[in-house]
């Protein structure tokens, strides 16, 4: 990769506030804990399919539709660079069991994702970079990806 186009992808973004990264394994079916074993990466967020929860807003005991498990980068990167958060996930998804994750992939009652979540400073369109390698091992780990521009 081109040197000046690898410290472009680096450099931290001015008009980004919020970045965030994450991997998530959801379905109707999944165990958390069964997961967090396979994987042998703890979660920064999990639930089962009808864990109950308090909505805040109204105080209502709800339960949740479906299972839940991720792992983000949300408070361990203190940096607006996409491209920073990717590679810091990988890190963390590259201490697990990839395997694992196929098998996961591979079922159709769940659904494996890698997510950005990206907050505007001026809540206008902006860019970001991410280079090709990142984007490519990220692939490895899930499905599809879904990106939040806010």
């Amino acid at each position: 990769m081109d040197k000046i186009m690898q410290s472009d992808q680096l450099r931290e973004n001015p008009h980004l506030k919020v970045v965030n990264v994450w991997l998530l394994i959801a379905g109707h079916y999944i165990i958390p804990s069964k997961i967090t074993d396979e994987l042998g990466i703890q979660p920064s967020r999990c639930f089962a399919r009808g864990d109950k929860y308090v909505v805040k807003k109204f105080g209502i005991e709800n339960k949740r539709f479906s299972g839940h498990w991720s792992i983000t980068t949300e408070g361990m990167l203190f940096s607006t660079s996409v491209e920073k958060h990717a590679r810091r996930l990988l890190e963390l998804l590259r201490k697990g069991n990839q395997e694992a994750i196929r098998s996961y992939i591979e079922n159709p009652d769940c659904r494996v994702s890698v997510s950005f979540w990206i907050e505007s400073k001026e809540h206008n369109p902006t860019n970001f970079d991410l280079s090709q390698g990142t984007m490519k091992e990220l692939s490895e780990w899930c499905e599809d990806f879904s990106f939040r521009l806010l």
